[in-house]
Formats: C-alpha cells, sequence, structure tokens
C-alpha cells in the first residue's frame, strides 16, 4: 500500500495518499517508510509542525533513517536551532547515504552555533579537495574567504578565483554577489557597488531569494568601503535548506539524492 500511496501523490492525489499512508500506520505504527512519507507530505502541504512529529516518530523506530534525520535537521535550522540541526545532518551522513547538501549544511549549522570560523574553513577545504565539482561548496568557500570577521583567514584573491569560476558556470544572483563580495575584499569597491546594485535590481523583480533588504545594507557596506559583518547571512538562498521537493521524494525514496 506505500506503492499505492506514492503512486496516488505522483498522479496528484495528494489526498487520497495521505489517507492511505495512515491506514498503512494504523495497522503498523513501525512502517518507517509510511511514516517518513507522510512527513514528506505533510511538510509539502504546509504543516511544517506535523511533518516534524512525523520525522520524530520515525527516528524513535529507527535511529539511523537517513531521510528524516535531514529534514528535521532542515527544519531545526528554519528554527535557528542550530546545534540540533548539526547532530541531525551528521546522523544522516553517518547512515552512510551520500547527501551533498546535509555535507555543506552540517558546516553551515556548525558555524551559526558558534564553531569557528578558522574550523568551518578547514571543514569546507577538505570536502572541496573530496568533491571538487560541488559548486555550493565552492560558494560557501568564496563567500567565507572574503569576507571572514578574522582578517588573518580572508584570502580575497582565491575567494575572487573561486567566484569568477562559479560565475563562469552558473551566472546566477548568489554566484554575482559572491563576486561583489570578493572584489570589495580585493579592495575594488566600485566593481563591488555595480555588482551588488544589480544582484538587488534582481531580487526586486523576482521578489524571491535572498532579503532585499540585507542586499541593500550589503550595497551601503560596499559604498562605504567595508564588508559585511557576516560571510554566511541566514537568508542566503544557496546556504539554507531548499523547500521540500515532495514529487521526488516519493518518486526516488530511499537513494542518494533526492534530498
Amino acid at each position: 500500500r506505500v506503492s499505492l500511496a506514492r503512486s496516488q501523490y505522483l498522479a496528484g492525489q495528494s489526498d487520497e495518499a495521505g489517507q492511505t499512508l495512515r491506514l498503512v500506520l494504523a495497522d503498523d505504527p513501525r512502517q518507517v517508510l509510511a511514516g517518513f512519507l507522510l512527513g514528506v507530505l505533510q511538510e509539502s502541504a504546509g504543516d511544517p509542525d506535523a511533518a516534524e512529529s512525523a520525522y520524530r516518530q520515525v527516528l524513535e523506530v529507527d535511529a539511523e533513517h537517513a531521510g528524516a534525520h535531514f529534514f528535521l535537521a532542515n527544519r531545526l535550522m528554519h528554527q535557528a536551532r542550530y546545534r540540533q540541526a548539526a547532530a541531525h545532518y551528521q546522523a544522516s551522513l553517518d547512515s552512510g547515504q551520500q547527501n551533498p547538501f546535509a555535507s555543506l549544511y552540517l558546516v553551515v549549522a556548525l558555524h551559526r552555533s558558534g564553531q569557528p570560523e578558522a574550523t568551518s574553513l578547514s571543514d569546507l577545504r577538505r570536502q572541496l579537495e573530496r568533491h571538487p565539482d560541488r559548486h555550493m561548496l565552492k560558494y560557501a568557500l568564496a563567500r567565507m574567504l572574503a569576507a571572514s570577521r578574522d582578517a588573518q583567514l580572508r584570502e580575497p584573491v582565491l575567494a575572487l578565483q573561486l567566484a569568477e569560476e562559479l560565475m563562469a558556470v552558473y551566472p546566477i544572483p548568489p554566484h554575482l554577489e559572491a563576486m561583489a563580495l570578493a572584489q570589495a575584499a580585493n579592495g575594488n569597491f566600485e566593481q563591488a557597488v555595480a555588482l551588488q546594485s544589480q544582484v538587488l535590481a534582481a531580487a526586486l523583480w523576482m521578489g524571491q531569494g535572498s532579503d532585499p533588504e540585507r542586499l541593500q545594507a550589503t550595497l551601503e557596506d560596499f559604498e562605504a568601503q567595508r564588508l559585511p559583518d557576516r560571510p554566511w547571512p541566514e537568508d542566503d538562498p544557496l546556504l539554507s535548506p531548499m523547500p521540500i521537493d515532495a514529487q521526488s521524494v516519493f518518486r526516488e525514496y530511499p537513494s542518494p539524492v533526492p534530498y
């Protein structure tokens, strides 16, 4: 019946899928795949509290369930409960699943919970050496090397090189902002202002992504010839958990990547 629920959801019958999953759980409360998919369905339907409860119930039965750990960690990140989020990201990775998002978000969560920037940099470099094709890692590293609170950790030339590589492959607004930040770190504030102005204009036009007020504040920092005080702002769309893609989870889980 779990397969039926998956088929129902993928056919656009989300209510029916939820009913099927609840019937499965009524017969067997320890059916972890049904419980996990119900949590995913609830989160995608805009009920994150119910989803969190479902993920926690799954973990009571299967303490190593990678998907439940990952989505629960995402929920905790949005609540700014960074230390708890880091523990669940680590548990997701310890399960043996190769999840590049969990790897990055773990470093971000630890950083936001107070881990020294030197440690975060070391973690990022180590990950990027193992996975040089992961652009999110390169992006996070570029921002940290450009605007670390510890000036001794900054490497502006390398930050600019990384940002240029990102823009050459994916010229998206966050990468453009990384370029602006790297230009500012190299003392090229006029170029930084021009680039950040483009990022702000794109955010205002699209009405999504980073907070325009934060982008405006960064622009004002560049105009005053100073760096922003946070290398990894909380509203950065590439350093924050993305909205859940329930279609992919229902179609592919369990697999190394749908989440």
